[in-house]
């Protein structure tokens, strides 16, 4: 999956976001594993790159990202963020970079690993949707492969 946005507008800045969604068959109310590599044009502090899960809808799922600084989790609900978490991460602003992603969710903890290190972790969020997705936000360009997912 390629993903290229075009303005600069940072993560907290709708407008900016380009996603890709579907919806997948694994069961979110069981334990899953989600995994993909990640090729990033050029990792830099403004323009994150991210995966999604318990995709609803546009107004409805969860988002993790990360830029060359930080990890984000984001809770939209309705259309407003419910919940955030950042995290420090040091990725460097080097260009086509490979990252591996990670979504693991055991028993309602759900984490975010990126290139094998946990960037966030959260506990009691309970997944509903089997949607998940990928994207990248303002003048960011990612390519997405070797999706796997395993329950």
């Amino acid at each position: 999956m390629h993903l290229q946005g075009k303005k600069d507008g940072g993560i907290f800045s709708n407008t900016s976001n380009i996603k890709s969604t579907a919806y997948t068959s694994f069961d979110p109310q069981k334990n899953f594993e989600i995994k993909c590599k990640v090729i990033v044009k050029k990792i830099n502090e403004k323009n994150p790159v991210g995966i999604i899960i318990n995709y609803l809808d546009d107004y409805n799922y969860m988002s993790f990202a990360v830029d060359e600084k930080s990890a984000y989790f984001f809770e939209i609900s309705n259309g407003q963020m419910v919940s955030y978490r950042i995290n420090d991460m040091n990725l460097k602003g080097k260009r086509n970079e490979e990252l591996t992603f990670q979504i693991r969710n055991t028993y309602n903890k759900v984490e975010f690993i990126v290139n094998n290190i946990t960037a966030i972790e959260l506990r009691y969020r309970e997944i509903i949707s089997n949607g998940i997705g990928f994207t990248v936000v303002g003048a960011q360009t990612a390519d997405f492969d070797d999706l796997e997912i395993i329950q």
